[in-house]
């Protein structure tokens, strides 16, 4: 772990992939729970849901600090233990970089970063901003190159869509307000939605500055609320939500969808159904190494000691950052969440600082923490171009006229 750039400092823990693997289940089917159920049509709640959403979300938080630092006490506590209390209260100030860095074995290794939450003596209420998705900026990153390339207008991105996802008509109105207020230092493709185009773009030489995906996506790799047993428990969830929904249309084409996709990953864009071994077998991402936004559910779902899944394929591609989520996600915050995302990052920012501003954003502003079930994978520090091609944009704007009524 690498807190840039003041402290170095290597990690050793023998962690039992069963212990990890039980862990990341319980996270992900936590962030499914939220998804399905009163995030399902609505970015906010009450207070008192935030609170017990957040208190649970802790626990889990705890549970990841526990298994990476362990719980030895007294004369027991270890090297561990004192790194664990000294991360626990160092104050490194707010949007620090913290690089996390994976070297030959351990390339594989997946955590839920963004939400350990430190154990703190004698504290009680449980704060939003303590956990370290919203603490500070992560990255994960491997040996390799860092330029990426990403200099220079226009910036040129490829955007793939799944026109039945919801809100895909105001994903397109937001590309096409970006390209207007841009002019020509921004170039975005025709929303992609069959195979054969999507290749050709990703092949182009030099490749583009980012993709970016809006569509149905699954990644295969785990038990969890989507297994066999829980099925019909997801079922009867989706279910009860409002029949003409967006958000109930969509869940309900991603269930189906992964009933009939099996145990391979993929991704859906409309007239496409992409495969990760088709995926793998394609030539592309030339010249540049740009940056991969996969807004589509489950598209970070990995376990330890896996070499497949869809982050994977784009990093072993030369993606300089790869972005996704961990759970299904509901498009009303999908939608909401990277117009945040992506109004920082055309305004000048970083991918890292983007990420970071959204999540605290729903969790200051909104009551919603589903900005941590995105996680990145890559180099924080990825941006596009070298300065703003747009303004910035004011986040309450976001959204105004997309949350709905607040409930229980």
């Amino acid at each position: 772990v690498l807190f840039r750039s003041d402290i170095e400092i290597p990690v050793f823990r023998d962690i039992k992939t069963r212990d990890l693997d039980k862990l990341l289940i319980k996270v992900r089917d936590f962030w499914t729970d939220l998804v399905i159920t009163n995030y399902a049509d609505q970015l906010s709640v009450t207070h008192a849901t935030f609170g017990r959403y957040v208190t649970s979300l802790a626990d889990l938080g705890l549970e990841a600090w526990s298994l990476l630092f362990g719980t030895r006490y007294a004369d027991k506590a270890g090297a561990s233990e004192r790194l664990g209390e000294l991360l626990a209260t160092m104050d490194l100030g707010e949007e620090h970089l913290v690089q996390i860095t994976y070297f030959g074995a351990e390339n594989d290794f997946v955590f839920p970063w963004n939400i350990l939450y430190p154990r703190i003596k004698g504290s009680a209420k449980v704060d939003p901003l303590l956990f370290w998705g919203a603490r500070y900026q992560i990255e994960q990153v491997t040996d390799g190159p860092k330029r990426d390339g990403l200099t220079g207008v226009p910036i040129d991105v490829v955007f793939a869509l799944d026109p039945g996802f919801g809100n895909s008509a105001s994903q397109t109105e937001l590309f096409n307000g970006y390209r207007a207020a841009a002019g020509q230092r921004l170039s975005v493709t025709d929303p992609i939605s069959d195979q054969a185009t999507l290749f050709k773009e990703l092949d182009r030489n030099p490749s583009a500055h980012m993709v970016y995906f809006y569509c149905h996506g699954y990644a295969s790799t785990r038990p969890g609320v989507l297994r066999p047993d829980g099925a019909q428990s997801l079922k009867k969830r989706i279910e009860a939500l409002k029949s003409d929904s967006p958000e109930r249309e969509a869940l309900e084409t991603f269930f189906n969808l992964t009933a009939k996709m099996g145990d391979e990953s993929w991704i859906y864009i409309g007239g496409s159904e992409i495969k990760e071994s088709k995926l793998k077998q394609e030539e592309f991402f030339n010249t540049r190494r740009p940056i991969v936004f996969l807004n589509m559910c489950q598209s970070a779902d990995l376990l330890p000691s896996m070499s497949s899944g869809l982050v994977r394929v784009f990093l072993d591609h030369n993606a300089s950052a790869v972005v996704g989520t961990e759970s299904p996600m509901t498009p009303l915050f999908a939608n909401a969440f990277a117009k945040l995302v992506l109004d920082d990052l055309f305004a000048g920012g970083d991918i890292g600082s983007a990420l970071w501003k959204s999540r605290r954003y729903f969790l200051k502003d909104m009551q919603n923490p589903l900005g941590l079930a995105y996680t990145l994978y890559g180099r924080a520090v990825a941006r596009l171009g070298v300065g703003p091609i747009i303004a910035a944009a004011n986040p309450t704007s976001t959204t105004a006229g997309t949350n709905r009524q607040i409930s229980k």
